[in-house]
């Protein structure tokens, strides 16, 4: 029999960082009851000798059992431990999720990978396409739709913008951005090229499928992005 694991890491950080002066004592939830208890906190206080870096939270699935391991705080210059219901920006690792889920609803026969993606949108989208070329379902998770890096799609924004700062810039852009919104602003894309033959980095590709794949395949729609 196969027996699978799996580890999940999620983090917070601090772009200037305060050093802390005994990293050995940083809070945890850790017992420390097991051998794989001692390997996890080896690691993360080894990861968190870096003192940029302010909380970490481990998930481990293995042999059928799961295990969550909390470690320093959600907020530099606070003593607020990671839990359970913490809420992490995961960033593109939703991207594979959605080539998952995509992979998932072809092995099912729900759909195709050359699929329109017009067949599971509601409302008209002529401009998805180009001279007659649409975008497939395989053209999102694979960075060739043709559809722009961002929605709402203003290029000019992002000039100038350090990768430190960018995550927060985008949270300040898209915390009032709903669904509705990113749907409206798709009517609005130009595709300039035939889909499917060029790569362009695109983050509203994914955005687009994974709520096509929650909605029409796991019947279960996304609130926002």
């Amino acid at each position: 029999m196969i027996k699978y694991s799996f580890i999940l890491l999620f983090f917070t950080y601090s772009l200037t960082g305060v050093a802390q002066t005994n990293r050995q004592s940083i809070a945890s939830n850790n017992l420390l009851e097991n051998g794989i208890d001692s390997i996890i906190n080896k690691s993360v206080l080894k990861f968190l000798s870096d003192t940029t870096r302010v909380g970490l939270s481990v998930g481990i699935y293995y042999n059928n059992n799961s295990s969550i391991y909390h470690y320093g705080s959600t907020q530099k210059g606070k003593q607020i431990l990671p839990t359970d219901k913490t809420i992490y920006e995961i960033g593109s690792i939703s991207k594979t999720f959605a080539g998952t889920l995509l992979a998932q609803a072809v092995k099912d026969k729900k759909v195709k990978m050359d699929d329109d993606v017009r067949l599971y949108l509601d409302g008209n989208y002529p401009n998805l396409e180009y001279q007659g070329h649409p975008i497939k379902l395989s053209h999102l998770v694979s960075h060739i739709s043709g559809l722009p890096n961002f929605l709402p799609d203003n290029p000019s924004f992002f000039q100038n913008i350090s990768p430190d700062t960018l995550p927060f810039v985008l949270t300040s852009i898209l915390n009032n951005y709903s669904k509705q919104n990113f749907f409206d602003d798709l009517h609005n894309v130009k595709i300039d090229t035939i889909p499917g033959y060029k790569f362009r980095y695109s983050n509203s590709s994914p955005q687009l499928s994974k709520n096509l794949f929650w909605k029409e395949f796991i019947k279960n729609p996304m609130r926002d992005f």
